[in-house]
């Protein structure tokens, strides 16, 4: 499967020199430390893409200080408990609280930077796919979805091939126009390096 995303790699045009890739052992390591299980492709797409984001959205590589995931998670699970249901019409009000829900088990690992959420629910772990239910929400319309549970498949579908047609029509975005991009983000010490530098 590394290969798979190796090949991935080349359908984008990266943007940013210094790779922030993680190892096979620093992903072992945030598995012991947190006791989080991640899915097997997950941590191969974190081999190869690393820390970054596409156009469609921001990819979240694990995190040496904790358990970023929940952290995440949290912090979306109380936006959304800040919501009133009274405010809303029925039927969004009901899918505001279904999405609470299943943020009640959510491992949030991306965002499109906006206002929509990729998540993992905690409680469908499998051993023979090495992986979780992965689900797509908006905190607009409170909409979400179910997407599948190949990582590799979510990679390729939406951020590489930007082909939405998975989706209910309110959870969609327009196509990237050529060509596609993977943007390697800058961590905190590159960016003093650079001050530094300059």
């Amino acid at each position: 499967m590394l290969q798979d995303f190796e090949q991935a790699m080349l359908e984008v045009q990266v943007v940013g020199d210094e790779w922030n890739k993680s190892n096979r052992a620093d992903l072992d390591a945030f598995e012991a430390r947190t006791g989080l299980l991640l899915p097997e492709e997950y941590k191969e797409f974190c081999q190869v893409f690393g820390d970054g984001y596409f156009r469609f959205g921001i990819i979240s590589t694990p995190s040496e200080e904790g358990n970023n995931f929940t952290e995440y998670a949290s912090d979306s699970m109380e936006n959304l408990e800040m919501q009133d249901v009274e405010d809303f019409d029925p039927e969004t009000a009901k899918h505001l609280v279904s999405l609470r829900q299943l943020f009640a088990h959510a491992l949030e690992f991306g965002t499109n930077g906006e206002a929509m959420s990729f998540f993992w629910d905690s409680r469908t772990y499998s051993e023979t796919d090495k992986s979780y239910d992965i689900y797509i929400a908006s905190f607009e319309n409170y909409r979400w979805c179910k997407f599948g549970r190949s990582f590799f498949q979510f990679i390729q579908t939406l951020f590489i091939e930007n082909d939405f047609r998975l989706l209910p029509p309110d959870l969609r975005l327009e196509p990237e126009e050529e060509p596609r991009t993977f943007n390697i983000r800058v961590t905190v010490e590159d960016e003093d390096t650079e001050d530094r530098n300059d």
